[in-house]
């Protein structure tokens, strides 16, 4: 009986270590280097919307635009580098109509523009602002973005 205990003694201080590699194994895999990445930067800019004013169904064209307040003399963009350690701060701009999501651009080689279809959009005057998010989970974007607006004709 005594070498039977032993063995399940044994077995069960390796079942234990196999577990405990498993678990580091896995926490070393979902631990990236974007999640160390930590800081903060500023964005800035103004809506541009064209054309302004279009009929229902009618495609729009949403980017970002020269304006915003800058200290740093930045006309647009950020107030830093732009990348860190080789991938954009800035994962993307939403673009978003009295407050509702619509549309969406990672493309900063064109100022983050993206075509709209203004198919589902009341007539009348609205609202159009922009958000930032960013590739780095611990990385705050400031945002100084301009609104627009368009008008959305019968």
């Amino acid at each position: 009986m005594r070498p039977t205990r032993t063995r399940d003694g044994s077995m069960k201080k390796c079942l234990f270590a196999l577990f405990a590699i498993i678990c580091g194994l896995f926490l070393v895999a979902s631990c990236s280097d974007d999640d160390n990445v930590k800081g903060t930067t500023t964005f800035y800019g103004k809506v541009v919307v064209n054309p302004s004013t279009v009929k229902q169904n009618e495609n729009v064209t949403f980017s970002i635009g020269e304006g915003g307040f800058s200290s740093e003399n930045v006309s647009v963009g950020i107030s830093s580098s732009t990348t860190i350690n080789g991938k954009d701060v800035i994962k993307s701009v939403s673009y978003f109509i009295d407050g509702t999501k619509v549309a969406e651009s990672s493309d900063k080689a064109n100022k983050y523009s993206v075509s709209y279809n203004v198919e589902n959009i009341s007539i009348g005057n609205h609202v159009v602002t922009a958000k930032c998010s960013s590739n780095f989970k611990n990385y705050t974007i400031e945002e100084h973005i301009m609104q627009g607006g368009l008008i959305v004709e019968p």
